[in-house]
């Protein structure tokens, strides 16, 4: 069985609008590993296969006492691009929006809901993230991964989503 098969069987079990916990499934090998990772106390997790930092935190939070604090921005694809240039957070600047290849690479393939290491990313993750990464065609679409279920979704850049960012090692 695979895993689209498991989460169709998983969420057939389950009212709609009913809230549960996140589901792994342990016949599925992890993507997305803890080991792959290192926490840092400034909110930031170091990336081994990739060497991207990212912040634990949704731009528009902060990095407070060991958790994410504030509300989260939901942001159009433009909104989100226009504010990170001068963004600094655990001193460093540089920050970016992860392109569709990098934001791809933290999908937990094994959990649902979220499909992300919640052990290393905020347990809090909210979805859907957009990546850095334009739709060829239309023009008016780009690339975001929505963590509930970890699919890669084209959307038009005018609906609003979250943003993490990474900062190159």
């Amino acid at each position: 069985m695979n895993k689209l098969q498991l989460i169709g069987l998983f969420s057939s079990c389950f009212v709609l609008n009913t809230a549960f916990a996140q589901e792994c499934f342990t016949e599925i090998p992890a993507s997305a590993n803890e080991l792959r990772f290192t926490i840092n106390d400034d909110g930031t997790i170091f990336d081994k296969q990739t060497g991207l930092y990212w912040m634990r935190c949704n731009l528009g939070q902060t990095w407070e006492n060991g958790i994410c604090s504030g509300d989260a921005l939901r942001l159009k694809w433009h909104e989100a691009l226009a504010n990170t240039g001068s963004f600094e957070f655990a001193n460093k600047t540089n920050w970016r929006i992860p392109n569709i290849k990098e934001m791809s690479s933290i999908i937990e393939q094994q959990c649902t809901d979220p499909s992300i290491n919640i052990r290393v990313f905020d347990k809090h993750i909210s979805y859907p993230y957009w990546s850095s990464t334009p739709v060829m065609h239309p023009q008016s679409h780009a690339w975001s991964v929505n963590f509930q279920n970890g699919e890669v979704e084209r959307v038009p850049k005018e609906w609003k989503r979250f943003t993490l960012l990474v900062h190159d090692g």
